[in-house]
């Protein structure tokens, strides 16, 4: 602990983050006679040595209606509802937002409802009293920013150097407030690397099933907008954690049935030695992680993950879904008289569920890690293409349609491909199955393009309207046709000039 009161003090005394100590120099001048608490996730990042850049102030002492009148000359106020009366203040001339509070105290209802409780503001109230409304104890510590002073009354600190995530008081009381924090608390696992106090475990355990409760009205009471935030938060931290945890609490199989119905669903041993669906999915999530991963396209998905949020979070679904259609289609020789286990048309039936649970869980809504539904139906029902007949065979415009347009995630199914060949583990040879994928990279060296090169496609040599007026052709069928033939031909190498081009498609129309 004396290492994480020592950064916290480190960062009073040496004021590093210039923006933020601008931004503490600003509420100063505002309101001389306040106090102005650092609280939540940067205290407790910055106790850990991590760097943050999550603002989140209280100011005590201070009048609600002084503050959103001082911040309002300095920049841009909106009231995050009259729920939890939190403003978001932007600055002038910031790009970011800063939270600011007064103290505060919570009254639920006990309904469980995200939101559904009453919140009391009070600028004279005690810090300690505003701290005592959090959810777990590594974020209810709070840094005075005036003479850098700690509060720490639920021994926050301790938890966090011995990487403990305990609730704040009473684990059923704090969870019974709202439901939402049974998510938030496996995320905050998933990000931090910590463990769950035994009593806050059994207590998320047995509330796990009330995230599926709604209200009078139908309306969920923990949104699935919410919901989605949280679970793409845990898995784009560390998807393997994160899976092992919504299992183990049941959260995997209350929101992701589908998942778990993977497990026990056989595979093939001489191409799938892994294991059955489940085991195998899993080892291609961790593969990502890997080296090989890293060596394969020229990044860490640790560094994908801070600068593609989006993609990070697009790839790890895809792969968590890529064989969700196994299950329903599987055929044995015993029930089905095959002549091995098969899952004919497995990835177009999950493509349809994971469509399905895209718009069930509203994985879309988050704004910093959102997937795209389209996208990730897209890339779960294409996942096989390198392996449906002999790719040597397959046309140039074809590889171009799938990997290098723009209009489609084709590095994220690149990045798919490679993880479930990474863990198809062949009985005969012991290792990993790269030959379709493989020869996928040959097919696209072919046409001298690879994931980042995707600016030295070469353009049309003729567009759509020069070739109907070379060949007095209307807008057809066969128009398309032309126009996709050209293409190949120029994606080959075999014509590389609008010269060249308008002596092809005269021959290829006659």
């Amino acid at each position: 602990m004396a290492n994480e009161r020592e950064n916290l003090k480190q960062f009073i005394s040496k004021k590093s983050d210039k923006t933020f100590w601008n931004v503490f120099s600003i509420l100063t001048k505002l309101f001389p006679e306040a106090e102005i608490y650092l609280v939540g996730g940067m205290v407790r990042d910055i106790a850990r040595g991590d760097e943050s850049a999550d603002y989140d102030f209280v100011i005590k002492d201070v009048p609600t209606n002084t503050i959103q009148k001082k911040l309002s000359t300095v920049g841009k106020v909106e009231l995050v509802g009259k729920t939890f009366g939190v403003y978001k203040w932007k600055p002038e001339g910031e790009k970011f937002h800063v939270d600011i509070a007064l103290p505060r105290t919570d009254h639920a209802f006990g309904t469980g409802g995200y939101k559904d409780v009453d919140v009391q503001f009070d600028h004279t109230l005690h810090i300690h009293k505003d701290l005592e409304r959090r959810d777990f104890t590594v974020n209810a510590v709070a840094l005075r920013l005036n003479d850098g002073e700690i509060f720490d009354p639920y021994n926050g600190l301790k938890d966090i150097q011995e990487n403990i995530l305990r609730a704040v008081g009473d684990p059923h009381t704090r969870f019974k407030e709202d439901y939402s924090r049974l998510l938030r608390g496996i995320r905050f696992t998933c990000q931090l690397n910590f463990s769950l106090e035994p009593k806050t475990s059994e207590a998320l355990v047995q509330y796990i099933l009330r995230l599926n409760d709604t209200l009078e009205d139908g309306t969920w009471k923990v949104p699935r907008e919410l919901v989605a935030k949280e679970m793409l938060k845990a898995f784009v931290a560390n998807p393997i954690k994160a899976l092992d945890s919504y299992d183990r609490y049941g959260a995997l199989k209350l929101l992701l049935p589908e998942v778990c119905d993977m497990k026990g669903c056989e595979q093939p041993p001489n191409w799938h030695s892994e294991g059955d669906v489940y085991v195998h999915t899993k080892l291609a999530i961790s593969n990502i992680f890997s080296q090989e991963f890293t060596h394969e396209f020229n990044t860490s998905f640790e560094a994908l993950s801070k600068e593609k949020p989006k993609t990070a979070a697009l790839v790890i679904f895809a792969i968590l879904f890529h064989d969700l259609g196994k299950p329903p289609t599987m055929q044995t020789p015993e029930k089905d008289g095959t002549d091995r286990i098969r899952y004919n048309n497995h990835d177009s039936v999950g493509a349809q569920l994971a469509g399905d649970i895209c718009e069930r869980l509203a994985l879309s809504a988050p704004e910093k890690h959102g997937i795209n539904c389209g996208d990730l139906v897209w890339i779960v029902r294409n996942h096989m293409v390198h392996v449906m007949g002999e790719i040597t065979e397959m046309k140039n415009t074809t590889i171009e349609k799938y990997f290098f347009n723009d209009n489609v995630p084709g590095d994220a199914l690149i990045m798919t491909m490679w993880a479930d060949a990474s863990a198809t583990i062949q009985e005969e040879t012991k290792g990993p199955s790269f030959s379709g994928y493989n020869a996928l990279l040959k097919k696209l060296a072919e046409v001298r393009m690879f994931l980042d090169d995707r600016d030295r496609l070469p353009e049309a040599l003729l567009n759509g309207n020069e070739i109907m007026k070379a060949l007095k052709l209307p807008s057809s069928p066969e128009l398309g046709t032309i126009i996709e033939a050209l293409r190949e031909e120029q994606l080959t190498g075999n014509i590389s000039t609008p010269e060249e081009a308008l002596v092809f498609i005269k021959k290829y129309k006659t």
